[in-house]
């Protein structure tokens, strides 16, 4: 296959080659972490489990071919998925890609297994200012960062005219019926918790019912729509939406295939986001586990698969390895100036109310698309898990 360091970005294409596997699975209360299954000695397969399209095909061929086994990439379109299937059968997955705020739960709901740093020494290469700002896990005990970036909005060129760089532009009449937003009720709060003027993790209980009342009017009106990651992509490419809350790479990576579809971080700042790997409690591959994260963490690795996916790195070795070419450093909206940064939010769950107030109001926003209530089972195991950290 050709190689993916080239003098451009690969196309679109090559990256939607990409399987997609559907999961599903009960849920059931996760038993004690001292009953986690001990690995399989000699284990012949690694099942990775993350977002869609967010690993390079070249670069998971390569570690298969380094040590001798293959990889089940089995992918989910939203977090909600991850703890449903965990819960259910963990000993099912081995290595598992997550968010900040989902990190954290994991860890309270004692899903993940510690990692050993004996066997992961290119955890040395991570930037220590993530180390620093990761309040879910400040000493990776549990997790090493893969990617990190913003989640800001998209629009089509073409048929918009001097749009507001603004959140507001999501609930604003002018696009009604032609905007995306992604199915994460945190990232959707957080976008209606700014344009009202509040902070994004507020848990202030009026604000969180007019972030509430703002979301339910636009989904229950149908002047917005909700998807996935991927759906965001294909909506704006195919003219369906004209606006769509995107995460940076995927707009950059659709941008880049097309002078018609741009992007920005809006003046009011955005969601910052980092997405760890870590290894699911009951794993049967433990060993093998570790030595993929620390495949991934290695220098080159990791610029190459910042190169292909136009995310940004953590890892510091990685920013100055040849394989991570200069376009992609420059660019402002993927590595954002100090100034836009410092305007950018890590999203929290900060406690249990804001949790269960996140989960009613999602369910209600929810109802207004499908007619029928979602389940609050996540949010009630986070309480009942209590806020500590699973260490």
């Amino acid at each position: 296959m050709k190689s993916l360091i080239t003098a451009s970005r690969p196309k679109l294409g090559l990256i939607l080659t990409l399987l997609s596997i559907s999961i599903s699975g009960c849920s059931k209360r996760p038993t004690e972490a001292s009953n986690a299954v001990e690995n399989v000695e000699g284990a012949s397969a690694l099942t990775l489990y993350s977002w869609d399209e967010y690993f390079s095909l070249d670069l998971l061929k390569e570690f298969e071919a380094k040590f001798g086994v293959s990889v089940n990439y089995q992918k989910y379109e939203n977090t909600d998925e991850v703890f449903q299937n965990l819960k259910s059968d963990g000993a099912a997955y081995d290595v598992i890609v997550l968010d900040d705020a989902s990190m954290k739960r994991a860890k309270a709901l004692r899903l993940l297994r510690p990692l050993d740093h004996g066997k992961v020494p290119n955890v040395k290469n991570i930037d220590p200012g993530f180390r620093a700002g990761a309040t879910y896990d400040k000493e990776f005990r549990y997790s090493v960062p893969y990617m990190w970036g913003t989640t800001l909005i998209a629009y089509r060129k073409d048929v918009v005219n001097d749009i507001s760089k603004s959140w507001k532009v999501l609930f604003s009449p002018q696009f009604q019926g032609k905007v995306s937003l992604l199915d994460e009720r945190m990232e959707c709060f957080a976008a209606a918790l700014r344009v009202l003027g509040y902070d994004m993790n507020s848990n202030v209980p009026s604000e969180l019912d007019a972030a509430t009342e703002m979301l339910i009017d636009l989904v229950g009106e149908g002047k917005a729509k909700l998807g996935s990651d991927n759906e965001m992509k294909r909506h704006l490419i195919d003219g369906e939406s004209h606006i769509a809350m995107m995460y940076s790479g995927d707009a950059a990576l659709i941008a880049e295939d097309s002078e018609d579809i741009g992007f920005f971080i809006p003046e009011e700042g955005a969601t910052r986001w980092t997405d760890s790997f870590a290894i699911s409690r009951d794993s049967r591959s433990v060993d093998l586990a570790h030595e993929f994260i620390n495949f991934m963490a290695d220098a080159r690795i990791a610029a190459e698969s910042s190169h292909e996916l136009w995310y940004a790195t953590p890892n510091l070795a990685a920013l100055n390895h040849p394989a991570l070419n200069a376009e992609l450093k420059a660019d402002t909206t993927i590595y954002p100036e100090d100034v836009v940064v410092q305007k950018c939010t890590f999203l929290e769950e900060v406690d249990d109310y804001r949790v269960r107030s996140l989960n009613k109001g999602w369910d209600r926003v929810k109802s207004e698309v499908s007619g029928s209530s979602v389940s609050n089972e996540i949010g009630s195991n986070v309480v009942d898990a209590g806020d500590g950290d699973g260490e």
